[in-house]
């Protein structure tokens, strides 16, 4: 490979004066060459035939230059000019549409004989001298806009990231305090400089604008995941009207205060999953004053049974219970009674003084929920001591949720808690695990606190002694033992009746049993 690199760099391909193929010839010894100026044309097309190229892109020029020795290799045209005055109005032209393509032109950094380190220093001492000259201290902000148009000497390239590690060079040198960084106009498609450890040393860095550049994908802004970005523009980017782009940049930075030039709200919201929103709904209808009915408790009483019991026995099992649109918080009150564990996820914004950190503490997605409730202590739930609340709201035009609120007590390395937690749920349209939850999870709260029992109104009291009795009888959880009472008219006999036909039948979970 490396015998073959060395070839590459001994031969070049001349374009045959009148015709649309090239040649490949030894390349003339540097020696015998004036000094030239490089371009680079990227993304181009292998269809693509050199001449009719050249010609449209010199027809775009306000006055004549001449090209010397296009050449081709891969994705990749270069072609050298006279003067690197000439080579920076090539540069000017990009993005050039041709056929539909956008061609990206780049003035190379100039081979005057000398060696890549010499043309490092040059480019450095440029940067630093620009750096010098135009940072405001008061503001703790450098304008770095067009900055390939403002060097001549050099090219400043911020798709290389040798660029990048030269700049974070400087500035950790000379302005180590900066806070604010306009990249706007210097043709960037790439980040890739923004993941280099060097920028960890600008430890005030959080303000950026890359408006006006041509990044389009939005993976791109991964690599700047190292700083706590606080500003953001991405105006005049082909990113900028891409679906969604808004709420997942917001996504990508928690802590994003504004983007674009407009705020961001800490509120947060979720974007509902297109299988929820299209077909008939499969939950109880909604009725105007949302009170509870039989059926949305039924639902909930099913649902609470089957969450808690995978909860408290395998909570990998809970996977396919959410979404990849899901959230997930936690809050916590309380003094030494409540675990350690739960200190570093408490999202209490009631109490709120990091914002940017509270932000971070919303967990999105099955892989971080999952990863989060697994970290903590293995718990038993008493759902027979638990009561909850249940009503189906309609978010949207055709857009159905159950909403759940259960109160009751959970043991914790034989410790007792109080709980408090709000499901929002939503029809199962995604085809993933359909059979075993009807139902998932849209938006999970979690509060915990010392124990506290909740004084929860009775049931009639015949009612209660049928209940008792059912249970006393099945060992069933309370809320299975009411649901078999109700659906015969709380008649005892035929309810212990029905018991035993499904029973016998296998029609019973185990889940449905007192521990």
């Amino acid at each position: 490979m490396k015998k073959h690199r060395q070839n590459l760099k001994e031969t070049v391909i001349y374009k045959t004066p009148g015709s649309g193929k090239a040649r490949v010839s030894a390349s003339p010894n540097q020696s015998q060459k004036k000094d030239v100026f490089p371009v680079m044309v990227s993304n181009w097309k292998t269809y693509y035939k050199v001449g009719a190229v050249m010609d449209f892109i010199k027809s775009k020029l306000d006055k004549p230059i001449a090209i010397i020795e296009p050449r081709v290799f891969g994705p990749r045209c270069f072609f050298e000019v006279s003067t690197q005055a000439e080579a920076m109005s090539f540069q000017a032209l990009s993005p050039l549409l041709y056929k539909s393509e956008k061609l990206i032109i780049t003035a190379v950094t100039p081979k005057t004989g000398g060696t890549a380190q010499s043309s490092g220093r040059v480019l450095e001492s440029a940067i630093q001298e620009y750096v010098n000259r135009a940072y405001n201290r008061e503001a703790k902000f450098l304008d770095l806009s067009s900055l390939r148009t403002k060097i001549s000497v050099t090219t400043v390239d911020f798709n290389v990231t040798a660029t990048y590690a030269t700049l974070w060079r400087i500035l950790a040198r000379s302005t180590p305090q900066v806070e604010s960084l306009s990249f706007s106009g210097n043709n960037i498609s790439t980040l890739t400089g923004f993941g280099l450890a060097e920028v960890t040393r600008l430890k005030d860095l959080k303000n950026f604008s890359f408006s006006n550049n041509t990044i389009s994908e939005i993976q791109q802004l991964d690599h700047l995941k190292r700083i706590r970005v606080r500003e953001l523009d991405l105006r005049q980017n082909p990113i900028y009207g891409l679906a969604n782009y808004k709420t997942d940049v917001e996504r990508k930075f928690p802590q994003l205060r504004f983007l674009d030039g407009a705020e961001v709200k800490m509120l947060r919201a979720f974007v509902l999953p297109s299988f929820i929103t299209s077909g008939a709904a499969e939950l109880p209808p909604q009725i105007p004053d949302f009170t509870d009915t039989e059926d949305t408790r039924r639902t909930a009483a099913q649902f609470l049974t089957m969450f808690f019991d995978k909860y408290d026995k395998d909570r990998t099992e809970l996977r396919d219970a959410y979404t990849e649109q899901s959230f997930f918080s936690m809050s916590m009150l309380g003094g030494k009674g409540i675990q350690e564990a739960f200190r570093t996820s408490n999202r209490n914004l009631l109490r709120a003084h990091d914002t940017a950190n509270d932000a971070s503490l919303l967990r999105f997605g099955k892989q971080q929920i999952l990863q989060i409730i697994g970290s903590m202590p293995t718990s038993t739930h008493h759902l027979q001591e638990c009561t909850f609340d249940s009503y189906v709201v309609q978010s949207m035009p055709g857009a159905i949720l159950l909403c759940i609120n259960c109160y009751g007590r959970v043991s914790m390395n034989d410790t007792s808690y109080s709980f408090t937690r709000t499901f929002l749920l939503a029809p199962n349209r995604s085809g993933i695990a359909q059979d075993v939850w009807p139902i998932v999870i849209l938006n999970d709260q979690l509060h915990m606190e010392d124990f506290c029992r909740l004084l929860v109104p009775k049931k009639r009291d015949d009612h209660a002694e049928l209940a008792n009795k059912l249970i006393r009888e099945t060992r069933l959880l309370e809320c299975y033992a009411v649901q078999c009472l109700e659906s015969t008219n709380w008649n005892y006999d035929e309810a212990l009746a029905a018991f035993k036909t499904r029973y016998a039948t296998g029609g019973i979970p185990p889940s449905a049993f007192q521990p």
